[in-house]
């Protein structure tokens, strides 16, 4: 993987006209279901705020992903796994989501590990 250094000067791509820097207009430009998936995780709640269309291009997710703990990083991966689960994110400076990673280090229960088993339930992608 990447270091965070190279993740944001490497992949920082041009800001587009669509991508506010205003955090309230972002959240309204955000995608809506993958959002609301974002939204059951209590441990990315200080972390991210919406999820954008374009996770490439809209460094929100990218730097949300730099400054996170170990726990807060596989969440992400989770979700960038849902969002596309073609990618390999690695490549983009990111980790690929590891299911008994994100167990081992977010241990076997809370409202974290409930989240993604509800998914695993009733899987849908945007």
């Amino acid at each position: 993987m990447l270091g965070c250094e190279v993740l944001r000067g490497r992949f920082a791509l041009p800001t587009f006209s669509s991508v506010s820097n205003h955090p309230k207009e972002n959240a309204m430009n955000g995608h809506p279901e993958m959002t609301a998936l974002l939204k059951t995780f209590p441990l990315l709640e200080d972390k991210l705020d919406y999820w954008p269309e374009d996770v490439v291009a809209d460094s929100v997710v990218r730097d949300a992903y730099c400054g996170a703990s170990s726990g807060e990083k596989r969440m992400i991966e989770f979700l960038l796994s849902v969002w596309d689960p073609g990618t390999d994110w690695a490549k983009l400076g990111f980790a690929n989501f590891n299911l008994a990673q994100a167990i081992g280090v977010l241990g076997g229960s809370g409202a974290n590990v409930r989240a993604i088993t509800a998914w695993i339930e009733r899987p849908y992608w945007p």
